[in-house]
């Protein structure tokens, strides 16, 4: 059955109001958004357009302007909803309605009103591999996956058990991979982000190939940990890992390109516009904009002035909505949106005496649903 419920905030979430938004240790608003998670060939163009996409100018100043925004409500999940913690780092919808929520002790499957949580049960194979949830993502099929340590676990609806696919046989003395984040190419093949190498996973056939930094090899990715990959608007592969930015041919599994950086890229995005964002970890570089025909990258530097004093901002997460705005998680600063018309960006952070602010100024994910409402997970 299709959930059709109204939705009601889970804890740890805000759900926000001018575009309606509600909270967890996360939140959300009505736009009719769509996340980043998805399908690569969404937003690509079709026939000779693909490819012949220029970079849109940066939108943005070298050091940018952090306002106070005042116009959106925020409100919170209750305690009710049960979750097994209220710290959740993902949140995901499958194509029944329900939003999965991954925390460090179980994945939380919310139907508006209350949670059923899962864990690993020892003495049952079928159960999810884990308790700590590293990853979650919802292929074009509707298919739920979760990274965990040691495998990709598969949700089987029917009989709410999961199937484990192996990334890599553990050996001794080697330390688990935790599959950090998972996307899907257009092709329909799975894509790890791990700290030992990028994996690829075609859900057909379980078959997985890794793909690791080779000292004497040039062509091979610059660096083990990966932290982001995905196609742009034109359909190629890039790589954020720790030796960098790279474009990646799939079919020889070989770097094409690689992007020198100021500091190491935790997430991109294309948006709707052509605009190729950036997160960096460092702070002088917290937001970005890579220029593909000159591999230059532009960094930004974001300053929140609060009670006084003057800190730097540092991004957690990214997401664009369908009219092409672009929001901004951060750590410190709260929700942050980026307002392209004044050349700024606008901060909805928490305010104490205020139970219609945000739940945190520490965001640490950004997620919107198909209701277009948008849930920010806090710290």
């Amino acid at each position: 059955m299709a959930w059709n419920r109204r939705r009601r905030p889970v804890r740890g979430c805000d759900w926000r109001f001018v575009l309606r938004w509600t909270a967890l240790f996360c939140a959300a608003f009505l736009s009719g958004s769509a996340a980043f998670v998805t399908r690569a060939e969404s937003g690509r163009p079709d026939g000779n357009e693909a490819g012949n996409l220029a970079d849109a100018a940066d939108p943005l100043p070298l050091k940018i302007t952090v306002i106070d925004g005042q116009d959106i409500r925020f409100r919170r999940l209750s305690g009710g909803a049960g979750l097994s913690q209220t710290r959740v780092a993902w949140a995901v919808q499958d194509n029944l309605g329900f939003i999965w929520l991954g925390t460090q002790y179980g994945l939380n499957r919310y139907d508006g009103y209350k949670s059923k949580v899962f864990r690993h049960q020892p003495g049952r194979s079928d159960s999810l591999s884990c308790v700590y949830i590293r990853s979650l993502f919802v292929d074009h099929a509707g298919t739920l996956w979760i990274g965990c340590d040691r495998s990709l676990d598969k949700f089987e609806p029917a009989s709410e058990t999961f199937a484990h696919y192996r990334i890599d046989t553990q050996v001794p003395g080697r330390l688990p991979t935790p599959i950090e984040r998972i996307t899907e190419d257009a092709a329909g093949i799975l894509w790890l982000a791990t700290a030992r190498g990028l994996y690829k996973l075609d859900p057909a056939t379980g078959q997985t190939t890794r793909y690791a930094h080779d000292p004497a090899d040039p062509a091979s990715i610059a660096g083990n940990r990966i932290n982001f990959v995905g196609e742009d608007r034109t359909g190629r592969f890039w790589v954020a890992n720790s030796g960098g930015l790279e474009e990646f041919d799939r079919k020889t599994g070989t770097v094409t390109r690689h992007v020198t950086l100021p500091s190491e890229v935790a997430q991109f995005h294309e948006d709707k516009f052509g605009v190729f964002w950036t997160r960096g970890h460092e702070s002088t570089c917290a937001l970005g904009t890579l220029n593909r025909k000159t591999n230059v990258v532009t960094c930004h530097s974001i300053a929140y002035k609060r009670g006084g004093v003057t800190t730097p901002v540092r991004i957690s997460g990214m997401l664009e909505t369908q009219d092409g705005t672009v929001w901004l998680g951060s750590m410190g600063a709260g929700l942050l949106k980026v307002d392209r018309e004044h050349r700024r960006i606008i901060s909805y952070h928490n305010q104490p005496s205020d139970s219609e602010s945000l739940g945190s100024n520490s965001v640490i994910n950004v997620f919107q649903d198909k209701e277009g409402n948008i849930w920010t997970c806090f710290q």
